[in-house]
């Protein structure tokens, strides 16, 4: 018996065949959403904006004009004041004023000390000999105004407190506005005024909403129109869930509720969509809606 081993020969060749590799490039975008959520400590951050002092120069303008037409405005041209037709100019009777407060203050210590009342009334309640506390004789002729009268209740005394603290104010914020606004040009960091301003423009969108209101409530009535308007302007900013609508709602309802049946709000006499409902519902709905 014969056996036969068959050797079978292994080759084994290599492809000469290139291997080709290369990158594929793909753009890359990352989207950070904007915080939504109120923050309470940025409630009160008070930080200038871009177009800060052009809002500055705005309000110094306007401050300007105020006080142009301070002195017709305000009847200052026809202001009356101890020494224009007295014997004695303003500065005797301020004088006068002075001098007797501080002499009433001393008299009032003195009581005080004593354990005696201070008041007039009180002091006649506690004890009939007591006299009021004394003040100093007025020297001049005449009889003597009341500081009160002349100094609060005159027209131009206000206005004229109010500008002396609206001027200074106005011109240090457009000094600081100024200042900030150099900074950022030292810092190279872009002027986006136009943006900031494209703002102050949007908000003009809610003045029209409003007067898209006052035309309405002649015609659908108060209780419509503020029906529609709340729940609208809800879903304007972004409330758009049922639970939303129906908060919104509820809200103009109470608002309607609280204004026009509680408080007796004025509203038209005369209201399209009430016309046409019938007489004893009509004034049901012009007293109370």
């Amino acid at each position: 018996m014969r056996s036969q081993t068959t050797t079978a020969i292994i080759r084994s060749a290599a492809n000469s065949k290139r291997f080709a590799s290369g990158d594929t490039r793909t753009g890359f975008r990352s989207h950070i959403p904007a915080e939504k959520r109120f923050k309470i400590e940025n409630l009160f951050k008070f930080e200038r904006g871009k177009a800060d002092l052009l809002f500055s120069l705005i309000v110094v303008l306007m401050s300007i004009f105020v006080l142009l037409s301070f002195n017709r405005q305000s009847m200052f041209d026809h202001r009356v004041i101890p020494g224009d037709d007295a014997d004695y100019s303003f500065a005797d009777y301020m004088g006068y004023q002075v001098d007797n407060a501080l002499f009433m203050a001393g008299h009032a210590a003195s009581a005080f000390m004593r354990g005696e009342p201070l008041g007039a009334k009180a002091r006649k309640k506690n004890d009939p000999k007591l006299a009021a506390l004394p003040r100093l004789d007025w020297p001049y002729e005449g009889r003597l105004p009341r500081f009160g009268k002349v100094l609060l209740k005159a027209l131009w005394v206000m206005p004229l407190v109010l500008i002396s603290l609206l001027v200074p104010a106005v011109s240090f914020n457009a000094i600081n506005s100024y200042r900030a606004v150099r900074k950022r040009a030292k810092e190279k960091r872009p002027n986006r005024t136009l943006y900031e301003i494209s703002y102050w423009i949007r908000a003009l969108e809610y003045v029209a909403y409003f007067i898209l209101y006052t035309l309405l409530v002649p015609i659908l009535g108060y209780l419509v129109a503020t029906l529609v308007l709340i729940p609208a302007l809800a879903w304007r900013q972004g409330y758009r869930t049922w639970r939303w609508f129906g908060v919104s709602l509820m809200v103009a309802f109470g608002v309607v509720l609280v204004f026009r049946t509680g408080l007796q709000i004025k509203t038209p006499n005369s209201i399209w969509l009430y016309n046409q409902l019938p007489v004893d519902l009509r004034a049901f709905m012009l007293t109370y809606f």
